[in-house]
């Protein structure tokens, strides 16, 4: 039979592998397609606006549309993939350049 030790010594074993699969954090592909479109789209929008544009809204469905507003009535909209990645940056309106 199994010995209280041996018992123990599992039981312990168990319970640090779980503690250590609690405390992983969580993976990207937990997180919704949008978060992922929005946060990788503004950092592209960020790169071209020079940091001013404003995050204003996102889309939902399997490919999110990113929408952002910067200074000078400039407006940009980010197209994504199925993954939330940038495909297609598209700057409208006047700019200050």
């Amino acid at each position: 039979m199994f010995s209280p030790v041996s018992l123990l010594r599992t039981s312990l074993i168990c319970a640090a592998a779980l503690s250590i699969a609690m405390s992983v954090a969580v993976p990207a592909s937990a997180q919704s397609v949008q978060e992922v479109a929005k946060a990788n789209c503004m950092r592209e929008i960020a790169a071209r606006s020079g940091g001013t544009a404003r995050f204003t809204k996102v889309s939902s469905g399997r490919t999110p549309i990113v929408s952002a507003r910067a200074s000078g009535g400039v407006s940009y909209t980010c197209m994504t993939d199925s993954s939330g990645e940038p495909v297609r940056v598209k700057k409208n309106g006047a700019s200050n350049f």
